[in-house]
């Protein structure tokens, strides 16, 4: 689950991570230091001391960097000692002739086990010791080129016959089932000399010539998966790349399983906020760059992250209300950035916002929580409801509850306020209509028995639509000299910058 409140397979995998049961050393950390510096990062520590490790930012902040260099952490298993990484680390950061060579730098591995740390000297290419052995998989999903667009692979497949098929394991299937959606009934792969065919079958079979980019990579990924030793050290970069955000979500969550049952350590790079916020919030870490220095937080929230991977303004305050009237009354008393943080959440019956908005606080996403009640509702209603709950008395400050004004239902208030406080006018100008006929349909409408049906009638009236209706009124309501609006739009904003508000339901000493 998102946040802190773990589902049990994600707790049982940080409790084994804890608990220190692994097959080989696992990377804790890598540090980049040194005046040169590697691709422009100068100081910068990843902690890796978990099961995943989900590395997110914008473009160019260093997370390829860091993948590669987890790469580097070990050598393969019977590799010959002394150990060469300066091979290995000459291949993936390749320098030309008009490039500052990668010579003034260190990079340092911390592990969890045997090893406590190895230091590799960029200046003359040497390590303080041996790398430990352990298998790594690497895999970029973002520079993975389709099989149909690489020529050479697609004459060698033309021009041998097909070869011998590797099925993937049932359980892995099933997980690939879940995650992309589709009924699958086989997924394999056929190895050729150089290259390699995938085959998958559904309701009919196909190959890779003819899967999505994005299916094509995600059974690559499974097929490492099924390969792979037991405690192999997974690194995946761009995740997300081609997924749709609901594959993203299920990708995320059946990666923890994987990771559990198999005692891998994976470490990647996502852009996706699906993906992140399926995540436990201690697997998350993001990189920024200011333009001179690195700065690395783990365990963000997704409202610090959002902002910085999406162009999307965070929702952090989740506003509680009756119905669409109520929604165009909290909406058009808020500025423009409390609107942009917020969403707005109609949840039918009076007696049921309470146990929205609980069941939402009680999730952990870290929204601020606001119930906004009719102003009819009176106060022991409310007290009850929050009674039922059985809440403590910090979850019942956690939820800020206040009404709208007035005694009475806010579609028959907002027309009263209009009548008493000539407010024809203001409704006029709304409406594109004379002053005399809003006069007109302002008495008529007042004297409705039903107030349900009050803007459905002045939508008739008027030939408008209902919510343009609907809006016009509360913004000519807001606009009345005596501003009977503004204290609704005090308590929002409050709510939205981390105050408590109270105003109903007033359940304990300490709530009042």
């Amino acid at each position: 689950m998102p946040g802190t409140r773990l589902s049990q397979s994600e707790k049982n995998l940080i409790k084994d991570w804890n608990n220190r049961k692994h097959r080989y050393d696992m990377l804790g950390s890598v540090t980049i230091s040194g005046a040169g510096g590697l691709r422009g990062i100068r100081s910068l520590t990843l902690n890796c001391d978990r099961p995943i490790t989900a590395i997110c930012g914008a473009s160019g902040v260093g997370k390829s960097t860091l993948l590669e260099l987890c790469a580097l952490a070990f050598r393969a298993k019977g590799a010959p000692s002394p150990d060469n990484v300066a091979t290995a680390f000459d291949k993936q950061f390749v320098t030309v002739a008009n490039e500052a060579p990668f010579n003034n730098f260190a990079v340092t591995w911390h592990y969890v086990g045997d090893h406590q740390s190895v230091v590799f000297d960029g200046a003359n290419r040497t390590t303080s010791t041996d790398r430990p052995e352990r298998p790594v998989i690497f895999i970029s999903m973002s520079r993975m080129a389709p099989i149909r667009h690489q020529p050479a692979q697609v004459a060698q497949i033309r021009n041998h016959p097909p070869g011998t098929e590797t099925p993937l394991e049932k359980g892995l299937l099933k997980q690939l089932q879940d995650i992309l959606g589709k009924p699958y009934q086989s997924a394999h792969w056929q190895d050729l000399t150089d290259t390699r065919l995938t085959m998958c079958e559904t309701t009919e079979r196909y190959s890779g010539f003819n899967m999505s980019s994005a299916e094509e990579n995600l059974i690559e990924v499974f097929r490492q998966i099924h390969l792979a030793p037991t405690s192999a050290l997974f690194i995946i970069e761009d995740i997300d790349a081609g997924l749709h955000p609901t594959t993203c979500d299920r990708l995320a969550r059946h990666l923890v399983n994987i990771c559990n049952t198999r005692s891998f350590q994976i470490i990647l790079s996502t852009r996706s906020p699906e993906f992140i916020d399926a995540l436990p919030r201690s697997f998350r870490t993001l990189i920024e760059f200011d333009g001179r220095d690195h700065y690395v937080d783990d365990a963000v929230s997704m409202r610090e992250i959002l902002p910085k991977i999406s162009a999307m303004t965070p929702t952090d305050l989740l506003v509680f209300c009756e119905d669409e009237v109520a929604e165009a009354i909290i909406q058009q008393t808020v500025d423009g950035d409390t609107r942009r943080r917020m969403k707005i959440v109609k949840g039918g019956a009076q007696s049921s916002l309470a146990q929205f908005a609980y069941s939402n606080y009680r999730t952990d996403w870290g929204y601020k929580i606001l119930i906004v009640w009719d102003g009819d509702v009176r106060d022991a209603e409310v007290t009850k409801w929050l009674r039922s709950l059985n809440m403590t008395e910090e979850e019942q400050l956690a939820l800020s509850r206040v009404q709208l004004p007035g005694p009475e239902p806010p579609e028959r208030w907002l027309i009263d306020q209009l009548v008493d406080h000539d407010g024809a006018d203001l409704l006029a100008r709304e409406l594109g209509e004379g002053v005399r006929e809003v006069k007109m349909m302002l008495n008529a409408l007042a004297a409705t028995a039903e107030h349900h049906n009050i803007f459905y009638e002045l939508a008739n009236r008027a030939r408008l639509d209902q919510t343009r209706v609907m809006d016009s009124v509360v913004r000519a309501t807001m606009n009345l000299p005596h501003r009977p609006l503004d204290q609704l739009t005090e308590q929002i904003q409050r709510v939205a910058a981390g105050e408590s508000q109270i105003a109903i339901g007033q359940i304990s000493r300490d709530a009042s």
